[in-house]
């Protein structure tokens, strides 16, 4: 028996990344919040910055593949898309220095570079695969309560 889960193909445009965002956030709700209602919010946070990212800067021909699954002690997040990969150096360089700079030094706020950095900050492990023309970004949350 598969587990219980959400699956959302959105269209490759910001428009349609906030209505599946919105719709994500409701059904997450019914998928987890009577044992860790202070993740969805976490969880709906990193899948529309991964969305937005792949919108914005992958340029993808067709829609985006969201698969959000409730494990025991985890939600795990597929995202699939035939857009142009993350560059490996990005995905290695972001982390939690990327939130290191003076928010009252406006003159060198940085003006990209943050959205990786946030997801990882947001997810317990994240992994990424290339092959075949196919990106698959895989996300793990753990929920409060249920691990580190």
């Amino acid at each position: 028996m598969a587990p219980p889960g959400v699956r959302l193909e959105v269209e490759g445009t910001l428009e349609a990344v906030s209505r599946a965002v919105a719709d994500l956030r409701r059904r997450l709700d019914a998928l987890i919040a009577p044992d860790a209602p202070q993740d969805c919010a976490a969880i709906e946070l990193g899948v529309a910055e991964v969305l937005t990212n792949i919108v914005q800067h992958g340029q993808v021909p067709g829609s985006i593949e969201v698969e959000c699954l409730r494990r025991e002690d985890a939600v795990e997040v597929l995202v699939r898309d035939a857009g142009r990969p993350i560059p490996f150096e990005r995905l290695m360089q972001a982390g939690p220095a990327s939130f290191d700079f003076d928010p009252a030094d406006l003159d060198r706020l940085p003006d990209h570079g943050m959205g990786l950095a946030l997801v990882k900050a947001l997810f317990h492990s994240l992994d990424y695969q290339q092959a075949g023309g196919r990106n698959l970004l895989r996300l793990r949350r753990q929920l409060q309560g249920h691990g580190p």
